[in-house]
């Protein structure tokens, strides 16, 4: 008979070797089910593009939108990783570790989903205190200049914050949506290409740019301001020809996956249990972000031209804000800040 100790040692021993093997056979089920969702998405895209490409076909609906493009990122990223494995086979695990962008969406499951939504919401808590903490430090900058742009974006910051509705947050950045490009002034000039606006992140502060672009999950804490602004810009290009395809789409027939992936993009909380609270929110943002407000001369040379982008950029940073109070991790920093005095 074995000493008590030596059958403890044993039994963690096994225990260790069943959680092991365990743990290889879940990677390679998921490996398999990851590969076989890539070959599936490279046949649906496939088959919609030669719809699209028939006589007469009806225009793309938002499922076959978004599948097309995530087939398209999943293609990318799984091109990426496979140069990493050639190249530098022993860095994969702290790719995927460090970076789990990179995996395809097919080897997500519903869980993993679920918890990427979860994450969101909490990186936005993160990204929203970082931001306000910056924007508090250079108020108090020694140089005037710096000083006197961000006590602007401060005061724009505790309107938002004070703000009952959503509506009335976004009203803080309206006269931001628009943009000086100089007036026409003879029919030779119409027929010229018209100025174009500034892009949405060509004037944005790099604090605000690399906020916003780390509550999107678009960069790592650790990458200065000037690399985000390229994510940030691609985001929300996307994001705009998503929403030339849902302004056609009926939202009530957005359901499950595509509802919640719709909201995570623009930056709502897709956790949210009740789907009509996400379509009612996703409804309000194309009201808000696609149609102009009004546009008027603002002087004899120069007309306000709409910009879309930058209205978006303003209500994903609304979201941001909406999204952080209702995160879970928001609790602690309401508590400390907002608790009776001691």
């Amino acid at each position: 008979m074995l000493p008590l100790s030596e059958s403890g040692n044993r039994s963690s021993h096994e225990e260790g070797a069943n959680w092991a093997a365990d743990m290889v056979k879940d990677s390679f089920r998921r490996f398999k089910a990851g590969m076989t969702g890539q070959w599936d998405s490279f046949q649906r895209c496939k088959a919609i593009r030669e719809r699209l490409r028939a006589p007469g076909a009806a225009p793309v609906t938002y499922e076959e939108f978004m599948a097309l493009q995530r087939g398209k990122e999943d293609r990318n990223k799984l091109l990426q990783v496979g140069v990493v494995w050639v190249a530098v086979p022993e860095a994969i695990p702290f790719v995927l570790s460090f970076l789990p962008g990179v995996i395809p969406s097919t080897f997500e499951n519903d869980a993993d989903r679920a918890q990427r939504f979860r994450n969101f919401n909490a990186a936005r808590v993160r990204a929203a205190l970082a931001l306000l903490d910056t924007v508090d430090k250079e108020c108090l900058n020694k140089n005037e200049k710096k000083r006197v742009e961000f006590a602007q974006y401060r005061e724009a910051a505790v309107r938002v914050m004070k703000a009952h509705t959503c509506e009335d947050a976004f009203g803080v950045f309206e006269a931001h949506t628009f943009a000086l490009v100089p007036a026409d002034t003879d029919a030779q000039q119409r027929r010229r290409a018209r100025p174009r606006p500034p892009t949405t992140v060509e004037g944005m502060p790099g604090p605000l740019a690399k906020g916003l672009a780390k509550a999107l999950g678009l960069c790592t804490p650790w990458m200065p301001a000037f690399l985000c602004r390229g994510p940030l810009r691609e985001h929300l290009r996307k994001v705009a020809a998503g929403d030339a395809v849902l302004a056609r789409t009926p939202l009530d027939a957005l359901r499950g996956r595509e509802l919640r992936e719709a909201a995570c993009a623009r930056a709502l909380d897709a956790a949210h249990p009740d789907e009509r609270e996400l379509r009612r929110r996703l409804a309000e943002w194309l009201r808000l972000t696609g149609a102009p407000l009004g546009v008027d001369d603002c002087d004899a040379g120069a007309e306000r031209v709409f910009v879309p982008e930058r209205a978006k950029a303003a209500m994903l940073a609304v979201n941001v804000v909406a999204s952080a109070r209702a995160a879970r991790e928001s609790e602690l920093p309401k508590l400390l800040l907002g608790g009776p005095a001691l």
